[in-house]
């Protein structure tokens, strides 16, 4: 799900990539923290590489990911989370959604309203969070930026709540997800 989350995000100039850069930054920072230097190695290795791609994938785009390079982008998420949070470690096993919230409430949200309306969810519309900041009249860049913006707000969540209950991480993300919609 969290592979075709990221694809799915990559809808404007450096979105999924930026987006990518935050959740890999945030696993390389815990896994320091608690020690576990092989996900830290690959989190900063491929936080590295998008901050590399960003200078020519930031709007307007001289280059382009595509769905390979989302979906890897994904599935590395996914993985070097779960792999993080799993296992003998005090850290929350419910962390991964946070730190990959906002492409997960976005997915799901596009395919709930397409449900909703009588069609397929794998039908592809213009109902994503970002092309629906573009029509309240922003800006690529301020539609990318308020992206940006949201998922920095669960990255820090993340880290400051990264020991405490599934509950207390639940109520979180429903609390920002329902924000979100609201707004």
């Amino acid at each position: 799900g969290v592979t075709n989350a990221i694809n799915l995000s990559d809808g404007l100039d450096g979105l999924a990539g930026g987006i990518g850069l935050l959740c890999f930054c945030c696993i390389g920072y815990l896994a320091w923290l608690t020690g576990n230097r092989s996900v830290g190695l690959m989190a900063v290795a491929l936080a590295g590489c998008i901050f590399g791609f960003l200078r020519f994938n930031t709007h307007p785009a001289t280059v382009f990911m595509g769905d390979a390079g989302s979906q890897f982008l994904g599935f590395s998420a996914a993985s070097l989370s779960i792999s993080l949070t799993q296992g003998d470690t005090a850290l929350s096993p419910l962390l991964p959604l946070i730190i990959l919230g906002f492409p997960i409430l976005d997915t799901n949200t596009v395919m709930l309203t397409r449900i909703a309306r009588g069609g397929s969810p794998f039908v592809a519309d213009k109902n994503h969070f970002h092309h629906n900041l573009l029509g309240l009249g922003l800006r690529h860049p301020e539609a990318v930026l308020t992206i940006y913006v949201l998922q920095t707000l669960l990255i820090v969540s993340a880290v400051r709540i990264r020991f405490h209950s599934e509950w207390l991480l639940l109520a979180g993300y429903l609390a920002f997800s329902g924000l979100v919609l609201g707004l």
